[in-house]
């Protein structure tokens, strides 16, 4: 399919919302949908996908896009997630970040942390 800008937003915007109202599953379809409708600017909702598989105990697929997101994108932190997304999205996305291995809050903490 051709890139949609508003999709992604959409999607994304909604895979949030799951996240932070605790619907993973929801969380980690909407934010799939969302990377697909535009992969190259897929930067503020990718974080979720991780966040989303962490929290529904698959760390393993987790780690693994944590490791190729945090190659990519090195200087990422939770202030980009502040500006899009509601707080108890923010709060969700990092303790998901978290039990795959990354503290965004900290950019320069290592992978193994």
């Amino acid at each position: 399919g051709f890139a949609n800008p508003m999709l992604y937003l959409f999607e994304g915007r909604l895979a949030a919302l799951h996240l932070g109202a605790g619907r993973n599953e929801e969380a980690l379809r909407h934010v799939r949908r969302s990377i697909q409708a535009e992969p190259a600017i897929g930067l503020s909702a990718r974080p979720i996908e991780p966040a989303a598989l962490a929290l529904l105990g698959r760390l393993d697929e987790a780690r693994e896009l944590v490791r190729a997101l945090r190659a990519e994108r090195p200087h990422w932190t939770l202030q980009f997630a502040r500006v899009f997304l509601p707080p108890e999205a923010v709060d969700a996305l990092a303790e998901g970040l978290r039990r795959a291995g990354w503290d965004p809050t900290d950019p320069d903490a290592a992978s193994d942390g």
